[in-house]
């Protein structure tokens, strides 16, 4: 029992729970509480809230003047909590995301099926009495800037009496445990009210066809056979298909175990680095070196490394392209790592490049390297490991929409007077001369992962989009490329507040780590930022 003047809160029994208005003597309510009996009960001082505790691992909070529940907090074993509403709304980190699982028509789904229009903190925090209006308002702008981002709008929810479907046919244990380096699935595919459009197979969440999937011949239902390259070990692969409208089926999974390995899986590193530019008054002293002293962590945690440089002169847009075509023999087990070090510009459309070497810094779209060209290079290629450093100025994503709106801001021209002393780039200026607000753009990237099906990678980008990547003595490399050095070479990552310490390095590890250590070391100047992310397959970094 807990009770003050105005309530009380009885357990009736294990499970549970009723509600007393002690100054009128009577019944509030009696409702089902905790599936494992409940342990606590406590109500706060002001009399807003009760908080129960049970052995489900859950805590309930409920408005004790109505005896309805408002949240539910989950405590899933070593992860963050999550708080969801009775409507199932909730509020996650991303590292708590995989503690999550839905179901639909008694299938287990993950996160990515249902978080753009379920992670709602806006919502969430609504319930609470004590929350933070102005902060409910940052928020629910931040949901609606993801949704257009994602093409999608409010209305635009999902609609299961009209959402295509998708069968696998041949599931068998043959399937599920290969010799072969592929796997062939039978599928077939149901539009709905609509044709079916598309089919798209992700392995490990990597696509196996190019942008939205496989074409199909417009029909209400199709049947086809697609054949499926695998990594040795274990294969997540999930199916889905679009129709004419857009609409997408729930993502159909399978583990497929692969004992099939032709060879060692290998390690390809690609280095791209300027410190001498072609305008040598933009030289700068460390991103060679970033590049090498990457060489040599990598050779120290990865066996069948392959290391291909493209340093200072040989550092054109042109020679940069021509590494996808390396990367195309690789085979499903293999890595790759692409580390990118040098200036990062804007252009005056507020579009990232990578000074190439003989970029006009003046015109960064001349012979400058593109984001987009960037992130391009690991499209359309069998590793299904990939991550891309890049180690630049203004790397991060921009919101082009609220920027242009800014009329203090302006792009920097490409002099000495446009950069800071140890940056690596030329970029935003303030014409009142102070940092521009945190918006609602950078809420959205911290709080909300990225599900859009891109092509695999994970994209970490060493500054914000608004902000500089500083080199120095100090740390006798840039200050992102040296923090990742130290959570690989030393297994910081590993054995740091968000490590598991099990002596390996994984992505999420390492991208938790370098945030909060190049935070820490510019005192908040530098905020690394994950471009692309892929949460669901966090692999190991320094396997051998």
């Amino acid at each position: 029992v807990s009770n003050n003047d105005q309530y009380a809160v009885v357990q009736s029994d294990g499970n549970h729970i009723a509600f007393v208005d002690m100054q009128k003597e009577e019944l509030i309510k009696e409702v089902y509480d905790h599936d494992y009996f409940g342990t606590d009960i406590v109500i706060s001082d002001d009399n807003c809230l009760v908080a129960t505790a049970g052995f489900d691992s859950r805590i309930h909070l409920y408005d004790p003047a109505t005896g309805q529940r408002l949240l539910n907090v989950y405590a899933p074993l070593g992860e963050d909590f999550i708080l969801a509403d009775t409507a199932g709304h909730y509020l996650s980190s991303k590292k708590a995301l995989n503690g999550l699982v839905f179901t639909y028509n008694d299938k287990p789904y993950d996160f990515e099926q249902f978080d753009l229009y379920l992670n709602r903190p806006d919502i969430v925090m609504k319930q609470l009495p004590y929350a933070d209006k102005a902060m409910i308002t940052s928020y629910e702008a931040a949901y609606k800037k993801r949704l257009k981002r994602s093409g999608m709008t409010e209305q635009n929810q999902i609609d299961f009496k009209v959402l295509p479907t998708i069968t696998i046919r041949n599931k068998s244990a043959e399937l599920l445990n290969t010799s072969s380096a592929q796997t062939m699935l039978d599928i077939e595919c149901a539009g709905g009210e609509e044709n079916v459009e598309f089919l798209q197979v992700l392995v490990n969440n990597n696509p196996v066809f190019p942008g939205r999937g496989k074409l199909l011949s417009p029909a209400k239902s199709v049947r086809d056979t697609v054949n499926i390259p695998l990594a040795y070990g274990r294969n997540t692969v999930k199916i889905f298909c679009t129709n004419s409208k857009g609409i997408s089926s729930m993502k159909e999974t399978i583990e497929v175990n692969c004992s099939f390995r032709e060879r060692k899986p290998i390690t390809y590193f690609v280095g791209i680095a300027v410190s001498e530019y072609k305008d040598s008054s933009m030289n700068l002293q460390y991103s060679v070196k970033d590049v090498r002293d990457l060489v040599n962590t990598f050779r120290k945690i990865s066996d069948s490394l392959v290391v291909d440089t493209l340093i200072n002169s040989k550092a054109t847009t042109a020679n940069i392209l021509k590494v996808k075509q390396k990367l195309k023999g690789l085979q499903p087990g293999d890595r790759v790592i692409v580390a990118v070090t040098g200036h990062g510009l804007l252009d005056d459309q507020f579009d990232f490049y990578y000074a190439t070497y003989d970029i006009d810094f003046q015109n960064p779209r001349d012979r400058g390297l593109k984001y987009e060209e960037i992130e391009g290079l690991a499209d359309g290629i069998a590793a299904q490991k990939k991550m891309i450093l890049i180690d630049a100025c203004h790397s991060g994503a921009l919101d082009k929409e609220e920027l242009s709106g800014e009329s203090g801001i302006v792009v920097a021209a490409g002099d000495s007077a446009g950069v800071v002393k140890g940056t690596r780039g030329i970029g935003l200026k303030s014409k009142q001369e102070k940092a521009p607000l945190r918006n609602t753009f950078e809420l959205m990237q911290s709080q909300f992962t990225d599900v859009a099906n891109n092509n695999g990678s994970i994209i970490i980008s060493a500054a914000g989009g608004m902000e500089y990547a500083f080199e120095s003595e100090a740390w006798n490399n840039g200050v992102f490329t040296y923090c990742v050095r130290r959570a690989l070479e030393n297994k910081l990552a590993d054995y740091s507040i968000h490590g598991n310490m099990d002596n390996n390095v994984t992505i999420m590890e390492l991208m938790n780590y370098v945030n909060e250590q190049v935070q820490s070391l510019t005192k908040g100047k530098q905020r690394p930022v994950s471009r692309r992310e892929n949460l669901a397959f966090d692999w190991t970094i320094n396997e051998k």
